[in-house]
């Protein structure tokens, strides 16, 4: 039933923290030439996708320890990017290995 609560709180901390959702569109926004090329030159968007793969093994778990402390936060009361770096900053390593291990475990059965 914490997830029933949760859920119920979430909309609301988003509503008074829109700043939860600039982290989200910075991705949205390394993601995009990538989506672009695809339609004009599918080799070169090919290659792209391979380098902005490579890019977010090492970023992807800054966003998500930096977005669960900004959202933690949020939860509470206002939040700030200063609580994304933090936290991306303090839980970055623990969150990079758990990221690691399932990156392999999924190749392991993508093999």
């Amino acid at each position: 039933m914490a997830v029933f609560a949760a859920l119920r709180r979430s909309p609301s901390a988003v509503v008074r923290n829109p700043v939860l959702l600039v982290p989200i569109l910075a991705v949205v926004v390394i993601q995009l030439p990538t989506v672009l090329l695809q339609s004009v030159t599918p080799i070169l968007a090919s290659v792209a996708s391979l380098v902005v793969s490579l890019l977010f093994v090492a970023v992807v778990p800054f966003l998500q320890a930096g977005l669960l402390a900004m959202a933690d936060e949020a939860l509470d009361g206002p939040t700030s990017l200063a609580t994304f770096v933090d936290g991306g900053k303090q839980h970055y390593v623990p969150v990079l290995v758990v990221y690691l291990a399932i990156v392999a475990v999924n190749a392991g059965i993508g093999v």
